[in-house]
């Protein structure tokens, strides 16, 4: 099964150890785990954009891991338009070409760190928000996130995704 059909059928496997109401999960990349039978099932263009009609500009998240940006996008549904890139070459791509009043950077990505991908963004376009997303804590990161990449707002993972909509919306009234 090729990549794009692993992302496409995400989630469910089928009750186990006979119980109905649990259900094995996947992600393709060797995690697994348990959820309720009800688990939804993922579609790869959910971790492309949401809601197009969503007036305003637009909301980026740079993630190398997929789970990760349809995370976000999930826990954001409905704030404003969500687009999302695997690489910092890619966010910085797209912020040329859409409208974006905020973004999301994972910190530890191949090619280009969260760090420096926030730098290059507030050189390019300083009045967007910046949030970082790390599961590392080191401060030395922080200081150079908040220095360099001028950040508003650093979260650790695992996030709770109401703190991340929160921290959104305060963010989006302070671009506003």
């Amino acid at each position: 099964m090729g990549k794009e059909a692993q992302e496409a059928s995400y989630f469910v496997r089928g009750p186990v150890l006979g119980d109905p109401q649990q259900t094995s999960y996947t992600n393709g990349s060797g995690f697994s785990g348990m959820a309720p039978a009800v688990a939804p099932r993922f579609r790869q263009s959910e971790a492309s954009m949401t809601d197009s009609t969503t007036p305003g500009p637009r909301i980026l998240v740079v993630d190398d891991e997929p789970v990760s940006l349809r995370a976000v996008a999930r826990a954001l549904a409905g704030e404003r338009r969500i687009l999302t890139a695997t690489t910092g070459a890619q966010g910085l791509a797209m912020l040329v070409a859409e409208s974006v009043a905020l973004m999301i950077v994972d910190q530890r990505m191949p090619g280009m760190s969260g760090t420096e991908l926030l730098a290059l963004s507030a050189e390019q376009r300083p009045e967007i928000i910046r949030v970082l997303l790390t599961g590392y804590t080191d401060v030395e990161t922080l200081l150079d996130a908040i220095n360099a990449g001028h950040v508003y707002y650093y979260l650790t993972k695992p996030w709770e995704p109401s703190e991340l909509r929160l921290v959104v919306r305060r963010g989006l009234e302070r671009y506003d």
